[in-house]
């Protein structure tokens, strides 16, 4: 309710009850004073965090660092000296 009334989206009946409240209501003021600067930092915080982002990436750029971050295709283990990697081998007789 409190923060439907900050943003202006609390109806006006209900706006009004909520004044009545609060002129006698100490810690809600205490509160709803609280909830204002917690919300108005919130929303510095989001426009900063806007405009602090770095711009894009070139193309070409980009295109390098995703291939770059693609998991290599597996590859066949190499045979181990002294085998011919052809699977099992008769023996001569």
């Amino acid at each position: 309710m409190l923060s439907d009334y900050l943003d202006g989206a609390l109806p006006v009946r209900d706006c009004r009850e909520l004044e009545r409240h609060l002129e006698g209501c100490r810690p809600c003021i205490a509160f709803l004073e609280s909830l204002k600067i917690t919300v108005e930092a919130c929303r510095r915080y989001d426009q900063n965090k806007k405009l602090s982002l770095p711009p894009p990436l070139p193309p070409e750029m980009r295109a390098r660092l995703v291939a770059s971050l693609r998991p290599e295709p597996i590859r066949a283990k190499a045979p181990a000296r002294g085998e011919s990697g052809q699977g099992l081998q008769r023996s001569k007789p």
